[in-house]
């Protein structure tokens, strides 16, 4: 065999090879596009494929692109047959991904956020952040309660503040995670704190426990930011998933002084300007009964159990404690939920029927829907599903008058400030 023979071989097989890799590629992503439209039921594979698009969805929109002109280079050098399907593949891939990816631009922009898309085909650069302030806000049951600060990048007179609750069902996480994204608000102007809170377990119901440490931790905020160079008159409770059920009703507790806490009998809890919560658990009973298994194997059902220290038939009143409907009233605070329409963890349903009665009740509430996404769409900072929420999250926020306040503080206009703010703690 001829060196021109053996060179024209490897050149077809390396043809074939990188047809082979552009059909792997369009498969995977056609894949992707087809578990938005199976009912999902629990299956894992399914829950990974619609998760991926929030995380993915530009990378894969770029590489069908690009396996779609390679393929129609290559289709007349190698076997018609195998060239015509991987094109079919491809364009079949590339035209599902920028369907799906144009769709969730749409909707990003048509609930008032915003995206730089090209930030976002490899969202894998962003490091885990370090707070500015790390303290114990409570002892309970020998548990130290941490409280995580960040402060804004530029330091301004007053800066809105957020508390943030995070999630995991009650049964795990805690208020270190998402440091990236708590990073993000301070670094556009918010003053930010996570909070920890008591976690349950199949031996230990929080029911009672988280939300009375979330109403302390929200007192001690407010009692300590201004040191920080926050504005108790904008304070804010942001939570996602469980920690998004606390924060609502939290926020809608405080409303009309129903906050419960282990604190000394003189503090009062202040009540938040807005409350924000992404795909909370905000219908636990409708989770109960409908929600899937996540891809690791956790059920609503299970973590649910948990929290209230068995099933909602055996304790009634304890689903009802934890349920937001029973804080709603017209004195709550103005509420953004965003919701993630293929989610089936926490069913999307139960939130929508949630969100109409509250309206019903005299809520100020707002429904952000996201399409072809799934619980916890936005927790991998960088990604689509990541700067879609967070962009409209802060247009709701500065709708409300909570935006981020402009300007450098100067020393004498920190003092000024001071002098005029006292008591927060003990006063709303």
């Amino acid at each position: 065999m001829t060196t021109n023979h053996v060179s024209s071989l490897l050149i077809n097989i390396l043809r074939s090879i990188v047809l082979i890799i552009g059909g792997l590629v369009s498969i995977v992503v056609v894949f992707a596009a087809l578990t938005l439209f199976v009912p999902d039921k629990g299956n894992s594979l399914i829950t990974i494929g619609i998760m991926t698009w929030s995380i993915l969805g530009p990378l894969f929109a770029v590489a069908s692109l690009v396996v779609v002109i390679v393929t129609f280079v290559l289709r007349k050098k190698v076997k018609r047959r195998f060239a015509n399907t991987t094109v079919v593949l491809s364009v079949l891939a590339l035209l599902s991904s920028s369907g799906i990816v144009g769709n969730f631009i749409k909707a990003t922009y048509d609930n008032g956020g915003s995206i730089n898309v090209l930030s976002t085909i490899w969202p894998f650069s962003t490091k885990p952040a370090v707070p500015d302030i790390t303290e114990t806000y409570q002892v309970a049951d020998g548990k130290e309660l941490k409280a995580f600060v960040y402060k804004p990048r530029i330091q301004t007179i007053a800066a809105p503040i957020i508390m943030y609750i995070h999630g995991g069902g009650w049964i795990s996480g805690q208020g270190s995670d998402l440091s990236s994204i708590m990073r993000w608000y301070a670094d556009q102007g918010w003053l930010v704190v996570s909070v920890d809170y008591r976690l349950a377990s199949d031996q230990y119901a929080t029911w009672d426990k988280a939300p009375a440490d979330v109403a302390y931790a929200l007192a001690w905020v407010s009692k300590h930011a201004e040191e920080w160079g926050g504005d108790n008159n904008r304070l804010i409770v942001m939570g996602d998933s469980a920690g998004g059920n606390l924060a609502i009703n939290l926020g809608w507790a405080a409303a009309t002084n129903e906050a419960m806490h282990d604190g000394p009998d003189s503090i009062t809890i202040p009540k938040p300007r807005a409350v924000v919560a992404g795909y909370p658990v905000v219908n636990p009973g409708y989770s109960y009964d409908y929600g899937q298994k996540w891809w690791n194997d956790q059920s609503p059902k299970d973590f649910t159990a948990d929290y209230i220290g068995g099933s909602p038939t055996e304790h009634p009143e304890r689903l009802s404690a934890i349920s937001s409907l029973t804080y709603a009233t017209p004195s709550a605070p103005p509420t953004l939920i965003v919701a993630a329409e293929n989610d089936d963890f926490i069913p999307a349903q139960g939130t929508y029927e949630v969100v109409q009665k509250a309206k019903d009740m005299g809520v100020n509430i707002t429904l952000r829907k996201f399409p072809s996404t799934h619980h916890g769409f936005d927790v991998i900072p960088g990604t689509l599903g990541d700067m879609a929420k967070k962009s409209v999250v802060a247009q709701f926020l500065k709708e409300q008058g909570l935006g981020p306040t402009t300007g450098r503080r100067d020393k004498n206009d920190i003092m000024k400030y001071h002098s005029k703010r006292q008591g927060s703690y003990y006063e709303n």
